[in-house]
């Protein structure tokens, strides 16, 4: 087999070989670290020798025999052809060291008569045809095979000898004695094998997968081998045997006994100290420095520096690290389990008290049986933290359950069990819910302090178990704070919170008196204020400013949550949507559930109180797809009022009906959320045709909400709601009065609001007193606040044009509200309000403008205009300077545009006209 950029070293060996039969010996010394290809270049280069008709032999130095006594020698000279003086040499040779004190080192000494007599016979056996010797591995050869090859380099010269040695880059080294008489060597010559380069170990790989898969797999496999010749050998080869022969796209690497088998060679198997040494590498990983490999090997600095040197120079170690995770896996499968844990955990106390982060300490423990020091479940638990904080909760359950195992009491459990219901939130409320038991049983015991009950107090809020929530708030006050005021000021928070949740526990759960800064406490004070008062230029400010420099993390987005409910129920959720969004995408990206629920909860609140009913739909049961329902506890009336309205609204009756029959907790109906959940339950009787049980879901909702001093038309406007189900039971006159409560209200409505007031109050006056109330309605909503009440609008005021007998005027307007309906899915918002003779024509044309714009010139308008005021054609005539006789023609084409049947009529439908193109251009 072809040897892969090794041309120039064959180019060297072959012309020194040439020499040798003319001017005398040489000698090559080869070397390079482990896997190099030293044995392969000898032995390729010995095949081409014996091709040529040339003489060569060879041996192989060996750690094992290095006992043996002239144990080389014998590989190269004993052979078939020997001449018996050579053979009467080497055995007495070996009688005479055989006979020798074995209490001395060979290598120390001189060489003996018979040492010298042996090695002059052997000159005499080589004389005649040039010949190669070559020894690899020369390091581990024995000492009197060293000495007898010192000699036969003694007198090169006069030989027609080629000697080739190798030996490594670093150590072993052979014997200093043996150096020494190399470098005396008058025709000596160094060769230095190094790794391949990229397009060297690509050839390799291509000629065992072809071309294009090698291509495909270049980066990886030079990352993997490091251009080690060993190791892309190997690697190629196993990869070879995996490539299907006809699939043009595979491209796939893995590594397996053949190739560990070649990291076992390159990391010194032979010699137990590298191999060792070579292995805390391994566990130390991208931790490792020499004096901390030095330390963990319980080796010499120099030892160290020496291995890692030579790791290096094979390709398999950069900067003290091996350079991929493959090799280094290899290395430590072959050592003993429990020595990989001991090594682990000595490199885990090495780096922490070296003062490395906690997470570069974990990573050594987390695989470990519990380590029974003080310091573990500290590190443990800051590790968790840290790779909270980098979002891979995965490692963060890893070490919360190593620091688990390392707990020797139940109050070293307790923030190793706050912390794991930390992790599991981010996944699911619900999985976060089954340590409750045992915090609960910590409380009592009392190992929490302020800020682990006001956590407490939250889950067990959510949840709505109200007493023991009541309990920890009891016990918050009781329990030790902590540093600093950070456990009072959670506990203050948790106050706030519970009583945000739940209305009627206002002053009932012994606050902690004084005042509290922190802008979590001020969001929820803000966001109460708002649900009692409405908001106001100062919420919407405090709530943009939070918003803006806020980072999304576990403490963070109940707050965040919050912070955009006050932009909502404030009337202003076109400023929450881009923060929402925003904060959605990334919770979507960094794999948290829980954010993704609440944030798509948020998302269809926004929707709602925009009239996108779409919208709505789709974000509840985002909402739902990330938390099930059994996980929002009394908070689910929120995503499921999303769905419902939602479903409602798109005239998916039976949705909404299988949404209401979620089970609900006990607790929501004594939470904020109890009201949205009967004003849900009111939105699907009224669509169902059961006003009178929608009216009795309306009012109840109302009466919660006063007594809870909730009463805000931008949170839940259950009065307009109440009206429209007394207007389908037919009682304006009880219509009229609810929606009265509502117009007293002090508190400022958005426009949607005050639009859906208008519309419905229309309803209650008398036909020709709605035109101008629906105009007015249509007006508010000229910015786009709500196409949905757009559309109620708009068929309201079809519906009550026709009812006016201006029949072509209230098709086209009919027409614009079901346009508007089919383009947004709404059909089901429209359809019912439209009698069946105007609902005939809404597919059919007629003279009036289908997108009920009217179209009048400059001359006509001013026409109109004026005789809308009730002046007669010849002052019009008078005050425009044209004749009488324009002014009718421009008076006949008005009441065709506008199909308005006199005067009378004029002024209402340029109103309307007006109305309906604003909201068209919306």
């Amino acid at each position: 087999m072809h040897l892969v950029e090794r041309d120039k070293e064959f180019d060297a060996l072959t012309e020194a070989f040439r020499e040798c039969a003319h001017n005398g010996g040489r000698l090559i010394l080869v070397n390079g670290p482990p896997g190099s290809g030293k044995s392969a270049l000898l032995d390729q280069f010995c095949e081409r020798v014996g091709a040529a008709g040339g003489r060569s032999r060879s041996a192989v130095g060996r750690k094992v025999e290095m006992g043996q006594r002239l144990g080389i020698v014998e590989r190269l000279f004993r052979v078939p052809d020997a001449s018996a003086e050579m053979l009467d040499a080497l055995d007495r040779a070996l009688t005479a060291i055989a006979e020798q004190d074995a209490g001395h080192d060979l290598a120390q000494r001189p060489p003996s008569h018979e040492i010298t007599r042996l090695a002059a016979a052997l000159r005499r056996d080589i004389s005649g045809s040039p010949l190669v010797i070559c020894v690899d591995d020369v390091q581990y050869a024995d000492a009197a095979s060293l000495q007898v090859l010192s000699l036969l380099m003694g007198r090169l010269d006069e030989l027609p000898l080629l000697l080739v040695v190798t030996e490594p880059g670093g150590t072993p080294a052979p014997p200093i004695s043996f150096q020494i008489e190399a470098r005396r060597v008058r025709r000596v010559r160094r060769l230095r094998l190094g790794p391949l380069s990229r397009s060297g170990a690509l050839e390799v790989l291509a000629g065992r997968v072809g071309g294009p898969a090698a291509a495909r797999l270049a980066d990886r496999f030079y990352e993997i081998t490091g251009g080690n010749p060993l190791l892309v050998g190997s690697l190629a080869e196993e990869c070879g045997e995996l490539a299907p022969p006809a699939d043009p796209d595979w491209g796939c690497l893995a590594t397996g006994e053949r190739f560990t088998s070649a990291v076992l060679v390159c990391t010194g198997s032979g010699d137990a100290d590298t191999f060792w040494i070579a292995c805390c590498v391994a566990v130390l990983g991208d931790e490792a420095t020499v004096g901390r490999v030095a330390r963990l090997a319980g080796a010499h600095r120099s030892a160290a520096a020496a291995v890692i040197r030579e790791l290096t120079s094979a390709g398999l170690v950069a900067e003290v690290r091996f350079r991929s995770p493959e090799p280094a896996a290899a290395l430590l499968a072959r050592l003993p389990p429990a020595d990989v844990s001991v090594l682990h955990t000595r490199a885990a106390h090495l780096l922490y008290e070296a003062g490395l982060p906690f997470t570069a300490v974990a990573r050594h423990l987390v695989g470990e049986e519990a380590v029974g020091e003080p310091w573990v479940v500290r590190v443990m638990l800051e590790a968790a933290a840290e790779a909270r904080e980098r979002d891979d909760v995965g490692f963060a359950v890893t070490c919360l359950d190593a620091a688990a195992r390392a707990c020797s009491t139940d109050a070293e459990r307790v923030p190793v069990e706050m912390a794991r219901r930390l992790v599991d939130y981010r996944d699911s409320p619900l999985l976060a819910h089954r340590w409750t038991e045992s915090l609960l049983a910590a409380m009592r015991a009392g190992h929490l302090s302020q800020g682990d009950i006001a956590q407490l107090v939250m889950d067990l809020a959510w949840q709505g178990r109200l007493a023991d929530a009541k309990e920890a708030l009891s016990r918050a006050g009781e329990a030790e704070s902590g540093p600093g005021a950070r456990g009072r000021t959670t506990s203050v928070i948790a106050h706030e919170l519970f009583e945000l949740l739940y209305p009627p526990e206002r002053g009932a759960t012994g606050r902690p008196a004084g005042p509290v800064s922190d802008h979590r406490a001020m969001v929820v004070r803000t966001l109460s204020a708002v649900l009692a008062n409405g908001g106001d230029d100062q919420s919407t400010s405090l709530a943009t400013s939070f918003l803006g420099g806020m980072e999304l993390n576990e403490h963070t987005i109940s707050t965040i949550v919050s912070a955009l409910h006050i932009l909502i129920f404030g009337g202003r959720p076109d400023m929450a949507l881009p923060y929402c969004d925003a904060w959605y995408e990334e919770a979507v990206a960094r794999g948290s559930r829980t954010w993704q629920g609440l944030l798509a909860w948020t998302r269809a609140s926004i929707a709602m109180h925009q009239g996108d009913h779409v919208v709505a739909d789709r974000r509840g049961r985002d909402a739902f797809a990330a938390i099930p329902p059994a996980g929002w506890g009394v908070v689910v009336a929120a995503p499921l009022a999303a769905c419902v309205s939602g479903s409602v609204a798109l005239g998916r009756t039976g949705d909404a009906a299988k949404w209401l029959s979620t089970p609900v907790p006990d607790a929501l109906f004594q939470s904020r959320f109890g009201p949205q959940y009967q004003y849900a339950w009111g939105e699907y009787h009224l669509a169902t045709d059961r006003p009178d049980a929608a009216l009795e879901d309306f009012l109840a909702c109302g009466e919660q909400l006063g007594k809870w001093n909730m009463d805000i038309p931008s949170v839940l406007p259950w009065r307009i709601a109440a009206a429209e189900a007394c207007l389908a039971l037919g009682d304006a006159a009880q219509a009229r009065q609810i929606i009265d409560g509502h117009d007293r209200r002090s508190c400022v409505n958005p426009p949607r609001i005050r639009a859906a007031f208008l519309r419905v109050l229309s309803m209650t006056k008398p036909l020709k007193e709605r035109p101008a109330l629906l105009q007015e309605a249509l007006t508010a909503l000229a910015g786009g606040a709500d196409r949905s009440e757009a559309i109620r609008v708009l068929a309201d005021l079809g519906q009550v044009l026709a009812d006016l007998g201006m029949s072509g005027r209230a098709r086209s307007i009919a027409r614009r509200a079901w346009n508007m309906a089919r383009d947004e899915g709404l059909e089901a918002l429209c359809a019912p309000r439209l009698s069946p003779s105007l609902s005939a024509h809404l597919e059919v044309s007629d003279d009036v403008d289908m997108e009920g714009q009217i179209s009048l010139s400059e001359s006509e308008l001013a026409v109109a205009k004026l005789a809308a005021l009730e002046h007669t054609n010849r002052e019009i005539s008078r005050k425009l300077n044209i004749t009488v006789s324009t002014v009718e023609q421009h008076l006949t084409r008005v009441y065709k545009k506008l199909g308005a049947r006199g005067r009378h009529e004029i002024s209402i439908l340029l109103q309307m006209n007006a109305a309906t193109v604003a909201v068209r251009s919306e």
